[in-house]
């Protein structure tokens, strides 16, 4: 565990969501997915398919989950790259990288997150900014503005590997916390070379 001081709970790699316009789309897609190392099989997905700003993301077993992709932002300490407003996790955190992971096939809805929820939201601020920080087993997923707000480290979390359980952030080891999107223990991989407005699919 090597950038956290309280023991860290297991991740889970995050599903990305699928669009068709900006209420609409696949249940499921081919693209990245964002799902949980430690039990591949659940996946980040927008609540009932509804891609809504402020729509819930939960968890959902069995892989036909929604598509997200990941764009890198920067790599925290490198050319000015300092995302956080608390200066010691910028340091903590030097050299991982940040970004925003969008609903695939959207211009303007990303993974955000609200008061420790997450949600779709807009894709602006720093609510939708999270750093991926590589453990053993895949990487935890930072919210910068929501760890900005409670000056504690805050991860994309599930509490419990259950169909539809929804998605937190979480400053402590409680839950299920190591995500990838390219298989069990692999982490997320944020695209380089292929920015947003639109954003680029494989």
């Amino acid at each position: 565990m090597r950038k956290f001081v309280a023991g860290l709970a297991l991740l889970a790699p995050v599903i990305l969501v699928p669009m068709l316009g900006q209420t609409q789309a696949l249940a499921f897609s081919a693209g990245p997915h964002v799902c949980l190392t430690n039990s591949y099989s659940y996946c980040a997905d927008i609540k009932n398919d509804n891609y809504a700003s402020g729509q819930p993301v939960w968890l959902y077993n069995g892989g036909k989950a929604d598509a997200f992709q990941a764009v890198l932002s920067g790599t925290i300490g490198q050319q000015g790259n300092n995302p956080f407003t608390i200066q010691p996790f910028d340091q903590q955190l030097s050299g991982d990288n940040y970004g925003i992971i969008y609903a695939q096939n959207s211009t303007d809805l990303c993974l955000a997150e609200s008061g420790g929820n997450v949600q779709l939201g807009s894709c602006q601020g720093t609510g939708v900014l999270w750093v991926a920080v590589p453990d053993s087993d895949g990487s935890f997923l930072v919210n910068v503005q929501n760890s900005d707000a409670t000056s504690q480290l805050e991860r994309l979390t599930a509490q419990n590997v259950a169909d539809k359980q929804v998605l937190t952030l979480n400053s402590t080891a409680t839950g299920w916390q190591q995500w990838g999107n390219s298989g069990p223990g692999t982490g997320i991989t944020f695209g380089q070379g292929c920015l947003p407005s639109p954003p680029c699919w494989p």
